[in-house]
């Protein structure tokens, strides 16, 4: 499995268990957190994050951290 898919995978996976809460409160995953699950380094998370943003198959919550959650559950 190539990495954006593992990384891709993740998102689906957490994002299944958002509640709506969750969603308002603009919850989501970091690079960091992503980065650490897969045992990835954070800046080729990042890189991957940013492929699958320009697809638009997730979404970027700006701030800090910078969080990411899948599209597709929102």
């Amino acid at each position: 499995m190539k990495r954006i898919d593992k990384v891709y995978n993740y998102l689906i996976e957490k994002s299944k268990d958002l509640t709506l809460e969750d969603l308002k409160e603009n919850k989501g995953f970091s690079a960091s957190e992503i980065s650490e699950a897969l045992g990835i380094l954070r800046n080729n998370v990042s890189m991957e994050l940013n492929t699958l943003l320009r697809q638009d198959k997730i979404i970027k919550i700006k701030g800090r951290p910078v969080l990411y959650e899948d599209l597709y559950y929102i």
